[in-house]
């Protein structure tokens, strides 16, 4: 199986993934709706920023992955802060889950984490 192949059974996955997600959240506040996007966003950024761009930058000589994605992340990251002091300020979801999830924020893989926990958090009898 190709790379090419298995990146691209990977986008299905995720995007199906994603689908299942939405539909479960499609009760859920917007703001939290919101903010599992852009963690999930801000996620798949700060992964393509450490484990593609800056070992392009590194190894390849190839700055300019960094200078792409570097100002994605950041501004997926100011967001995602931004959407987690209003939910977490309009009691939307809790300070000890707001402060994890800004933790997560940091962890490469965390705000898949963070996604999980925001789901789990929204209550069962909304949920199909």
């Amino acid at each position: 199986m190709t790379v090419g192949r298995v990146l691209i059974e990977l986008a299905q996955l995720s995007i199906d993934r994603e689908r299942n997600i939405l539909t479960t959240l499609k009760n859920a506040p917007l703001i939290v709706r919101r903010l599992y996007q852009l963690a999930f966003m801000d996620g798949f950024a700060l992964l393509g920023l450490v484990l593609i761009a800056v070992p392009l930058k590194r190894w390849a000589d190839f700055p300019w992955a960094v200078k792409i994605l570097g100002p994605i992340h950041g501004a997926l990251f100011i967001m995602l802060i931004i959407t987690l002091i209003i939910a977490v300020s309009k009691k939307v979801i809790t300070k000890p889950l707001g402060t994890l999830i800004f933790v997560l924020a940091f962890i490469p893989f965390g705000a898949f984490y963070a996604d999980y926990l925001l789901k789990k958090s929204q209550p069962t009898e909304d949920l199909q």
